[in-house]
């Protein structure tokens, strides 16, 4: 929503599989007159349900370590093959490292979300990136308080 608060030629899609992110994210840009009508939300609870086509920018935004080990490269793919060539991939998710911090990042999500962690390396997401046409422009840590993230951001040959 930034985006769009400073940029007047952007638009934007957020997708999310909680209704209830969704309406805090409706509110929010309700109350900003100058990106009301160019951003729109949706809940998704399938990557079927995401907006068809190709964009600019897709954002993954702590997701990964919420979905079953077995379906998180499918998701990763779902998100890669919507952006557009010369587009950008950001990436951010929980880190598995260091172990007290990523200790912590387990039990936030098991009470706030009821919800076990399934890490991803991030040389896992590297790497299967790499395979669809993606480089790797950046990566950082992100330490706050007791907890981890790993950012990358990816661009599309």
């Amino acid at each position: 929503m930034l985006l769009a608060v400073t940029r007047p030629d952007v638009t934007g899609i957020g997708v999310d599989t909680s209704e209830a992110a969704i309406d805090l994210a409706r509110q929010a840009v309700r109350r900003c007159a100058s990106a009301r009508n160019r951003i729109s939300f949706a809940v998704c609870s399938e990557t079927s349900d995401w907006p068809q086509g190709t964009f600019d920018v897709v954002c993954l935004v702590d997701v990964l370590h919420h979905v079953p080990p077995d379906r998180q490269l499918e998701l990763l793919s779902e998100a890669a093959q919507r952006v557009k060539p010369g587009g950008m991939l950001i990436y951010k998710d929980i880190a598995s490292h260091p172990w007290w911090k990523a200790q912590a990042n387990r039990l936030h999500d098991l009470f706030v979300s009821h919800e076990k962690v399934h890490y991803v390396a991030s040389s896992t997401v590297i790497a299967y990136l790499k395979e669809r046409g993606f480089r790797c422009r950046g990566k950082e840590c992100i330490n706050i308080w007791w907890y981890s993230h790993e950012l990358m951001w990816f661009e599309r040959s």
